[in-house]
């Protein structure tokens, strides 16, 4: 499923964006941002936006290294994703 269609079907919507974490679309939004693709910052945003989610969703993110992910991203990547990262940590 293409990133930008899971992006807009769980923006806004937190019992969306739980049921997709439970789905197991965590490491897979997380691959997308390991490769060179032009969904890189909707996959770093959809992740970041997860944090709000739900303490289920939250406990996901943390199995799957999130938090590093999210610190990670604050030195090697764009300033867009680097604001996006430091709102997910601050959020959670």
């Amino acid at each position: 499923m293409d990133v930008f269609v899971l992006f807009n079907l769980c923006r806004v919507y937190k019992p969306r964006q739980e049921a997709a974490a439970l789905a197991g679309i965590v490491p897979h939004l997380k691959y997308f941002t390991s490769i060179k693709s032009q969904m890189k910052e909707f996959a770093v945003q959809l992740l970041a936006d997860m944090t709000d989610a739900s303490a289920k969703t939250r406990e996901i993110l943390w199995q799957n290294d999130m938090v590093v992910f999210f610190i990670n991203q604050l030195s090697n990547s764009s300033m867009f994703i680097q604001h996006v990262a430091l709102q997910a940590l601050a959020s959670w």
